[in-house]
């Protein structure tokens, strides 16, 4: 089943670099408002045009939570297979959307960061930083737990104490360090298009 496309959507598929034919996505940004509702408006354009699959050719240096998850939660949402292909970088919350796609790859040269969720509390008034702090811990419980699942099912004994251990201060791990913890399914080489 294929819905059509409005001029507004075309012309706003084309500013964005988007080549519908290909139905991929390029995001090399921080994950940020902006940035993040132009991606979901993006996947949410090519996934209502076709359940065809839908590539993302990713890297991002991380950014904010929310945002984030919305994304995450946007590339669940897709009826069409999604792939997420990290093409350099994908450090801090990319390494949680990255987990969202039905297949994760990445090129030789990518580097996967991830880390234990941390709460930040620099602005937040004194009266309010007790709901703030339940909140944002939550939140970090909810973003460690998908890193943890995901890894467990290569290595089902993993839990969140190993992964507390191991990203405390940050766990860098090559496309191959990253495929064999569970956090990749498939390494392209530059051939596999």
């Amino acid at each position: 089943m294929t819905s059509r496309l409005n001029r507004d959507d075309i012309y706003h598929l084309h500013e964005s670099g988007i080549h519908v034919p290909s139905r991929t996505i390029v995001f090399w940004d921080d994950v940020e408002a902006a940035p993040a509702a132009e991606f979901i408006r993006n996947l949410h354009l090519l996934d209502v045009l076709s359940r065809d699959p839908i590539t993302i050719l990713f890297s991002t240096d991380g950014g904010d939570e929310h945002h984030g998850m919305a994304m995450y939660d946007a590339v669940r949402a897709c009826r069409s297979r999604i792939t997420i292909v990290c093409a350099g970088p994908v450090m801090s919350m990319g390494a949680i959307i990255l987990q969202a796609a039905d297949h994760r790859a990445a090129r030789p040269n990518a580097t996967i960061m991830a880390h234990d969720g941390t709460v930040a509390l620099e602005d937040t008034p004194r009266r309010e930083a007790y709901r703030s702090v339940r909140f944002d811990e939550a939140l970090c419980r909810r973003l460690d737990d998908i890193l943890v699942e995901r890894i467990r099912e290569k290595h089902p004994k993993y839990n969140r104490s190993a992964f507390a251990r191991e990203s405390v201060r940050g766990m860098y791990l090559t496309a191959e360090e990253a495929l064999a913890k569970g956090l990749l399914d498939e390494i392209l080489e530059p051939d596999d298009g």
